[in-house]
């Protein structure tokens, strides 16, 4: 059972913001408003060495797929500067707050009287972590969305400043969210607090000039891809690889099997966000018409983690392929997978889950815009865009669908799959499970191990 959350007399939160704390909120503003104002320009001075960021991204990758994570060394004297010790954690979005209240309990297990507070969401409160504020129930969508989520996010900046001021926590751990917690990280180097950071800005995929700004606001990285710490250790950034926290959400339920056979089962993942699902199942869907008018058996499912989005997946099934039948299943994919042949899935966290879960796939990703395509051709230095081949790259097949031939090449390679009563889904099958038996689920574990190490270094 987690430790009982602190019981704090008055909460931070519930008071005005100090002239100072205003100031402090101003600042990092300001910095903020500057530093998007240079992205243009750091976009230009970057392309000329774009080519050179990309042939060190994928040597790094290849380089260093199946390097095991190291165990961090825990000495008497780190856990006695962990025990009794203030930490703030912060998670932003849901994703986060699961990773964040299992480092947190883990940092319970090695120090029992830790006092953790901090911003996040139910996961990280039910952990025992007392929260100042709920950063997880908003969501931005757009920049009207960004606008209206402003005054609270300048607050919670402010509320920020006065939480270190006040309690002088022996450290700060944020949990992805980049954008959100490189400002506050600053903020806590100029107060003179150690920055830890779990599940890091992906600055090898896109956009390194940011390399800068987090050599300067963090002073370790808990990596979670092998080449991580290589990478940033050549760019002076101090990052030790614990391994990928989804590994630990699949720790308990083994690869899923299937009888060799024909396919039965088709699932399309284009995403959870509406934005997603309006760019990426089109392509889907036309993808799925294809195969289902080849293999009239085939049962074609959308998997989802809720019904906010029904609606507009039956409006765009009706509108791109209203001659399939669909079937939304909603639920935990450690669930709604288990009876899936194979899987057309959005680029993204979500292909690395059903890779895990031992079920062939396709990982797509849809060009829409014009800016995408850009972006895509000028900014993007990422190897893949499927995580599993950031562990053993070739082991998903991956297309981006900027054009008509690349979706050819999909269909392609997924109607052969399907044509040979199911033999190369389980040659598919067993390459996934082989990848699945050299990962193991102790994430959290070492990145609180190399937190307490962090804590002692700083003590002295």
């Amino acid at each position: 059972m987690s430790a009982p959350a602190p019981s704090r007399a008055s909460s931070p939160a519930e008071e005005p913001l100090a002239l100072r704390h205003r100031a402090a909120v101003v600042g990092a503003l300001a910095r903020e408003l500057v530093r998007a104002l240079a992205v243009p320009l750091r976009a230009l001075l970057y392309l000329p060495f774009q080519e050179r960021w990309r042939r060190s991204t994928r040597a790094a990758v290849s380089g260093a797929a199946r390097v095991r994570p190291p165990e961090p060394v825990l000495e008497a004297a780190a856990l006695r500067a962990l025990d009794g010790q203030a930490i703030f954690l912060s998670a932003a979005e849901p994703s986060g707050d699961h990773h964040a209240a299992e480092l947190a309990r883990e940092l319970r297990r090695l120090a029992p009287r830790v006092e953790l507070f901090g911003f996040g969401g139910p996961e990280l409160a039910a952990a025992g972590v007392a929260l100042h504020v709920d950063t997880t129930s908003r969501a931005a969508m757009g920049l009207s969305g960004v606008l209206k989520l402003l005054p609270a996010i300048l607050r919670e900046v402010g509320l920020f400043v006065r939480c270190l001021e006040r309690e002088r926590p022996a450290l700060v751990a944020f949990v992805d969210a980049p954008a959100y917690h490189l400002v506050l990280a600053r903020l806590a180097k100029r107060a003179g607090i150690p920055v830890f950071y779990y599940v890091c800005p992906q600055v090898w995929g896109w956009a390194p000039w940011r390399l800068g700004r987090i050599r300067r606001a963090v002073d370790r990285i808990a990596a979670i891809f092998p080449f991580e710490p290589a990478w940033f250790a050549s760019h002076g950034i101090d990052a030790r690889y614990v391994g990928h926290p989804r590994v630990e959400h699949w720790a308990a339920v083994p690869p899923f099997e299937r009888a060799l056979g024909p396919a039965q089962r088709l699932a399309l993942l284009p995403g959870s966000r509406g934005s997603d699902i309006r760019t990426q199942l089109p392509a889907f869907l036309e993808l799925a018409r294809e195969l289902v008018r080849e293999h009239p058996g085939l049962e074609l499912v959308l998997l989802q983690s809720s019904s906010r989005h029904a609606e507009t997946i039956e409006r765009l099934r009706a509108l791109h392929a209203p001659e399939l039948a669909l079937i939304l299943r909603i639920g935990d994919l450690r669930e709604t997978l288990r009876d899936v042949d194979l899987a057309l899935v959005k680029s993204g966290t979500g292909s690395f889950d059903v890779a895990l879960a031992g079920v062939p796939s396709l990982v797509l990703y849809r060009l829409g815009s014009r800016r995408e395509r850009l972006l895509r051709r000028h900014l993007l230095i990422a190897p893949s865009i499927a995580q599993a081949n950031l562990f053993e790259p070739g082991v998903v097949p991956e297309f981006i669908l900027a054009d008509r031939e690349e979706q050819l090449r999909a269909l392609a390679l997924a109607r052969a799959w399907l044509a040979d009563s199911g033999r190369e889904l389980q040659q598919q099958r067993a390459r996934l499970a082989a990848l699945r038996g050299r990962l193991d689920g102790e994430a959290s574990r070492r990145a609180a191990g190399w937190l307490a190490a962090l804590a002692a270094e700083r003590r002295g």
